[in-house]
């Protein structure tokens, strides 16, 4: 009796069913452990470019936060380089960089690479390509360019710099690419390891081997079109040197990429070594049965699985300890993959270092830093950042508190603004400036922000970073040119005749009440100068005063304003000022009744010449004392005290002038004039001939007498109970034109010179100058003032 029925024959089917099964399961084991040993590799590669991407775009973000924190420098927003350029210098410490400054021609105003003075470089072509992506606010990792000042390839980070929300320059980061290659050494690869840094352009930006004749090379057509076509993955392709190789890579911003190259010789003989412990498993499941076969596997399996959990927690978990297995190929891979752990340890304490120093340079400058985990939603607040909004240290980083300390009028519009920078179509920038009220003391402060958002490579927001500036003062700089503005409105507002404030672009700031009257409107009715022509002028060909270019008086000729025996007809004279604190630019519209001079048909051509005169003149004097004594006097109340006085002394000799037909007066009169209110005490004497002046020569010694007269009353001899003033004057010898007159005070305590030169004082120099000369001066009785008037 025979066959598989027996006994024997069982046995042997049986066997010959676990030797088969045993080979079946051996062989899959193999494959599988071989399968799972690839994988582990090729994460392992992955894992390790992803860990060097993350070094480097480190690297570049802390260039990118170092362009931040200088960009927003005092020193730049003043406009003074020399400034900066220390301040750089000072921030850089030993760091191995250099900063460029250039402007939008591309011209290079800093590089603390030279010696400040060294004559600088300009690269107009490279700064038009940039400019655009500046003035979107963008910070720029640029490609591998030969330095012009270095003299080798170098690596640029350019941020743009905004003043007064302008684009003003291009501030750069440079470095060499061997600072790269350092940072890549530092990982400490396995030797037949080998990893490259490639710019957008597929450049070779830095490797760990070859040294500097590999920087600037070409990377391979197929690592440039796999990088092209996914953000990170594994090829098998040939390397620069021609070798067969393993390439694991990750692309970062601005198209640069980190690779990972092993040659595939290495991983094939893990093949070799795998296929051997497979035959060998085998060999032993056959003579062992099922229950060997199993536990194999489990041999096998058990470190894979090690492994992949080791890899899980590859960056993670800090350090990591890694136990042999027994396998080879396993605790090859554990043991590089426990070594690498340990250099990423390494490398994130170099770089909480390196921003251990960012953040000195920061608490130097009094700029605070914030920033957001998107994930996790944790936040982290510098202490000059809680110090700057009023919050205490161990207060918890709470968006809502800070949305809290926002101005009222000011929180919807910024809480927009940082909700609009995690939309996908918006720009990775935000900048702001709003008012905060601080949390401690509830001072008003303005305070300046600035963040850029970074995203992975899907385009989903991972985290924010971003500064805090108090810009108080600054904004308080503003406020003092508002303030002259505003003196200048109220000046204009306060003339007794017609005058108009006008800015660039036909808008009416501020009118005199003599200027509506004038126009037989209200002060609301019509807000530009175009409005008002077509309003009061009415026919479109009589001269628009809002017409000709600024920047010199434009005569605009006459207009009609009513009908009938109200028709009035006024002349209209532009003067420009200096432009306002938004740059547009200002002048001053008078208007001159010309009326009578009209009807007055025999004295026209003499009365047009003289009245055109006469305005400019007026003009001219109106904006010079109004300009100089804005100037001069910071209060407003003040301000408008002198600058009326100044007026009603001009309209007083106006008005000697007009009783006189414009012809010319007596001196006597013009100082009786001036000096009446101070007559009656019998301290002032009047002596001297009957002299006569032309009209020019008497509004020129009225501005003169004024300011005399009112330093008297407030320092001089009108000032002492028994003060007394002299004015006296002679005609000059042997038929010469013109006379000589001496102001002379008497008083107990005459007054000490001036420390500081006013507009009083140099506009009694000017006026002595214009006249044919003179001079003040201070002696032990009092102010002396000779006078000496020509023709």
């Amino acid at each position: 009796m025979g066959g598989w029925r027996t006994v024997k024959g069982r046995l042997a089917l049986l066997a010959a069913g676990l030797v088969a099964a045993s080979l079946l399961a051996a062989a899959w084991l193999v494959a599988d452990a071989h399968r799972r040993a690839g994988a582990t590799f090729e994460r392992q590669l992955q894992d390790t470019a992803r860990a060097l991407s993350m070094a480097i775009d480190r690297q570049l973000g802390q260039a990118a936060a170092f362009n931040a924190a200088l960009a927003i420098a005092d020193s730049l927003a003043r406009g003074d380089l020399d400034a900066f350029d220390a301040a750089a210098r000072r921030a850089l410490g030993g760091e191995p960089a250099w900063i460029v400054l250039s402007d939008r021609t591309g011209q290079q105003l800093v590089n603390t690479l030279k010696p400040r003075g060294t004559p600088l470089p300009r690269d107009p072509a490279g700064i038009d390509a940039l400019w655009p992506e500046l003035e979107a606010g963008r910070t720029v990792v640029g490609d591998l360019i030969p330095g012009a000042v270095a003299g080798r390839p170098v690596l640029v980070v350019d941020s743009p710099v905004f003043v007064d929300g302008r684009l003003a320059y291009d501030l750069s980061y440079a470095f060499e690419p061997d600072v790269l290659r350092r940072l890549l050494l530092e990982q400490r690869l396995p030797g037949s390891w080998t990893a490259v840094v490639v710019d957008g352009a597929f450049q070779v930006v830095a490797r760990t081997r070859g040294g500097d004749d590999v920087v600037g090379r070409p990377a391979t057509p197929p690592y440039v079109d796999a990088v092209r076509a996914a953000p990170e993955g594994v090829l098998r392709t040939r390397s620069l040197d021609g070798e067969e190789v393993v390439t694991a890579f990750r692309r970062i911003d601005a198209g640069w990429s980190v690779a990972v190259v092993v040659p595939a010789a290495e991983l094939t003989a893990d093949v070799y070594r795998s296929l051997a412990l497979g035959g060998a498993g085998a060999l032993v499941i056959i003579a062992i049965g099922t229950i060997g076969a199993a536990r194999v596997a489990a041999s096998i399996s058990g470190p894979v699985i090690r492994l992949a959990d080791l890899a899980g927690r590859l960056g993670v978990d800090g350090p990591l300890a890694f136990a042999r297995t027994g396998m080879a190929e396993a605790d090859a891979v554990g043991t590089a993959m426990a070594s690498a752990s340990a250099r990423l340890d390494e490398r994130e304490r170099a770089l909480a270092i390196a921003e251990e120093r960012q953040r000195l340079a920061f608490q130097a400058g009094g700029i605070g830093t914030w920033d957001v985990d998107v994930g996790s939603g944790r936040r982290v607040w510098s202490p000059e950042y809680r110090t700057i909004v009023g919050v205490a240290a161990d207060a918890p980083a709470d968006p809502a508190v800070f949305a809290g300390l926002i101005h009222p009028d000011d929180r919807a519009r910024v809480v927009e603004a940082y909700e609009r920078l995690y939309r996908p179509d918006r720009p990775d920038r935000y900048v702001s400036e709003f008012r905060i009220l601080r949390a401690d003391d509830g001072a008003e402060r303005w305070v300046r922000t600035e963040g850029r958002l970074i995203r992975d490579g899907e385009g989903r927001p991972m985290r924010a970073i971003g500064v805090l500036a108090d810009v108080t003062e600054q904004h308080q700089d503003r406020a003092a040119l508002a303030v002259a503005m505003e003196r200048l409105r109220v000046a204009v507002a306060s003339v007794p005749f017609p005058l108009m404030l006008e800015a660039e672009g036909g808008l009416i700031l501020e009118a005199s009440r003599a200027w509506w009257e004038m126009s037989r409107r209200p002060a609301d009715a019509t807000p530009t100068t175009a409005d008002w022509a077509a309003a009061t002028l009415g026919a479109p060909a009589v001269a628009d005063p809002a017409r000709g270019p600024f920047g010199y008086a434009v005569p605009v000729g006459e207009a009609h304003l009513g009908a009938g025996a109200d028709e009035r007809i006024w002349d209209f004279r532009v003067v420009p000022l200096d432009p306002a604190e938004d740059g547009r630019a200002l002048r001053l519209v008078a208007a001159v009744d010309v009326t009578e001079r009209e009807r007055a048909a025999r004295r026209q051509d003499l009365l047009v010449a003289e009245l055109n005169h006469r305005v400019k003149n007026t003009l001219a004097t109106v904006q010079a004392i109004a300009t100089r004594t804005a100037a001069t006097t910071p209060d407003k109340a003040v301000f408008v005290e002198k600058f009326t006085a100044r007026l009603e002394a001009l309209a007083r000799t106006h008005v000697v002038l007009t009783e006189h037909g414009w012809g010319r007066v007596q001196l006597r009169d013009l100082l009786v004039a001036e000096l009446s209110p101070y007559a009656a005490t019998g301290a002032v004497t009047l002596s001297g001939p009957d002299v006569d002046v032309a009209a020019e020569t008497a509004v020129s010694l009225c501005l003169l007498f004024h300011e005399l007269a009112t330093n008297a009353v407030k320092h001089g001899c009108l000032a002492d109970a028994d003060g007394r003033l002299r004015v006296s004057w002679t005609r000059r010898d042997g038929g010469r034109a013109g006379f000589d007159a001496v102001w002379a005070e008497t008083c107990s305590r005459p007054p000490a010179p001036p420390t500081t030169e006013g507009f009083g004082t140099r506009l009694v120099a000017a006026t002595l100058r214009g006249l044919g000369g003179g001079a003040v001066t201070y002696g032990p009785e009092g102010v002396t003032c000779r006078i000496a008037v020509d023709g």
